[in-house]
């Protein structure tokens, strides 16, 4: 999720540069947050996970199957 903000909004907007990871007050609290742009008095954030978009590869090994309680078969899944 991408958001523009004011500059006037950080307490030290000369340190407000491409590629710093700052902490953002959201509604869902305090969140990490990219910058992706800085252009005239708005700055472009990127509240997305780092890995968002990445293709992930896993490498697992089952250890154990066994057989679906009645509550799961009740439901459909696990």
């Amino acid at each position: 999720m991408k958001q523009i903000i004011s500059l006037k909004n950080f307490e030290n907007p000369d340190d407000i540069k491409n590629g710093v990871q700052i902490q953002i007050q959201s509604e869902k609290g305090t969140r990490l947050a990219v910058v992706t742009e800085v252009s005239g008095d708005g700055v472009t954030i990127d509240m997305n996970h780092p890995l968002a978009g990445v293709e992930l590869n896993f490498d697992v090994e089952i250890k154990n199957i066994r057989d679906a309680s009645q509550e799961e078969l009740s439901h459909g899944h696990a």
